[in-house]
């Protein structure tokens, strides 16, 4: 799985994965970095999932710093 934040993305904080690339994947889904939850997915299973979510939550201070840095913004 591939953990990606855009840049000059928009609110809520959040981080795309991907089983694949952005421009060629399989599954992908989106998930909220505040309160770690998908916001959406498409093709991942149920356990794909939740191995997600706990990567997310297991990273989440990372990814929260990471997507203040590379979008300049304060989050609310």
């Amino acid at each position: 799985m591939l953990f990606i934040i855009h840049t000059k993305d928009h609110d809520p904080a959040h981080v795309h994965v991907y089983f694949g690339t952005p421009k060629d994947h399989e599954a992908r889904a989106r998930v909220q970095l505040q309160n770690v939850e998908i916001i959406d997915s498409d093709a991942f299973t149920g356990s794909d999932l939740k191995k997600i979510e706990d990567r997310c939550e297991k990273r989440k201070e990372e990814f929260l710093t990471e997507w203040r840095r590379i979008n300049r913004k304060k989050l609310q």
